[in-house]
C-alpha cells in the first residue's frame, strides 16, 4: 500500500504545512513493522548504548567487535549484533562490500550528508554530473563547514558510490580517468539533447550489413524466481556507457 502526503517545509509565513502528520504517519508505519519492539538480549542493549556513548560518526569494524566482545559477546553474536543493527537502521555496515566492509557508520546520516555536498554543488551540478576528484576532496573537507570528513576517507567515498544507492536509489559512479573524475548519474540531464548535437554523436540510421534486433528481457530475484525490481538499473547504464558515448563524440 502506498500513501502520499501533501507538505510544504515554507511558505510565505515560514509557516510548515504537513510536516507533524508526516511524522506521526511514519510513526505509526514504523511501529507496525515485525522487528519493532522485538525483544534483544541485554548485553546487546549494553552495546548500543556504548556504541551511542563514544559520540563517533564511525567506527573500524575490529573495534566494534572488540566492544561486542567487551559485552560477553561470542564472535558469531557480534556478527548477528552487527547485521541486525544494520537492518534495524541504527547503524551502517556493509559486510559484503570489500571497501566498507570495514567501517561501520554509528550515525545514519553520516554518509548521506556526504553524498548531499556533492549533489548540492552548483558546479557539480552545472557540469552534468562530472566532477574532479580534487573537488570532490573540497566538498567533504571544506573549512567552512560544520560536517568535515578526513582525507583518508576520501578513498573510501569515492570507490563505494554503488554502495550508497541504498540512501537515494539512483547514485552510481564510473572513473572517467583514474583517480581523476567521476560521473554522478542522477545529476546527467534525463531530456534527449537537440537533433543537431544528437547526430553528431550517433549513427541513426542502419546501413547496409547492419542488423537491428530487439530482445524484451525480465527481471528475476533469483532465489525466488519471481519478478524483481530493477533499481538504479538506469543510472547504471548511463555510467557504464559514458565511456561509449563520449568515445562516439570524440571520433567525430
Amino acid at each position: 500500500m502506498i500513501f502520499f502526503w501533501l507538505i510544504a517545509s515554507r511558505t510565505k509565513k515560514n509557516r510548515r504545512k504537513g510536516i507533524s502528520e508526516l511524522k506521526k504517519a511514519i510513526a505509526r508505519v514504523a511501529a507496525s513493522l515485525p522487528e519493532m519492539g522485538r525483544k534483544v538480549p541485554q548485553q546487546w542493549e549494553q552495546t548500543r548504548q556504548a556504541l551511542k556513548k563514544t559520540g563517533a560518526a564511525y567506527l573500524p569494524l575490529s573495534e566494534v567487535e572488540k566492544l561486542c566482545l567487551d559485552h560477553k559477546m561470542n564472535a558469531d553474536e557480534a556478527k548477528d549484533f552487527i547485521r541486525i543493527s544494520h537492518r534495524l537502521g541504527h547503524l551502517i555496515h556493509y559486510e559484503h562490500d570489500p571497501i566498507l566492509q570495514n567501517i561501520v557508520a554509528l550515525k545514519p546520516d553520516w554518509l548521506s550528508t556526504a553524498i548531499s555536498f556533492v549533489l548540492d554543488d552548483e558546479q557539480t551540478r552545472e557540469a552534468h554530473g562530472l566532477v574532479s576528484s580534487e573537488r570532490l576532496s573540497q566538498l567533504w573537507n571544506d573549512p567552512k563547514r560544520k560536517d568535515r570528513y578526513p582525507k583518508e576517507l576520501h578513498p573510501v567515498f569515492l570507490g563505494s558510490w554503488n554502495v550508497t544507492t541504498y540512501l537515494i536509489g539512483c547514485l552510481m559512479r564510473r572513473k572517467i580517468k583514474p583517480s581523476e573524475t567521476s560521473l554522478i548519474a542522477q545529476l546527467v540531464p534525463d531530456v534527449r539533447p537537440p537533433e543537431a548535437e544528437f547526430n553528431a554523436g550517433w549513427q541513426l540510421t542502419l546501413t547496409r550489413g547492419d542488423v537491428q534486433q530487439a530482445q524484451i528481457c525480465r527481471i528475476v530475484d533469483a532465489k525466488s524466481g519471481q519478478s524483481a525490481t530493477a533499481e538504479g538499473l538506469f543510472y547504471q547504464l548511463i555510467v557504464r556507457l559514458h565511456k561509449i558515448f563520449t568515445g562516439a563524440r570524440s571520433s567525430k
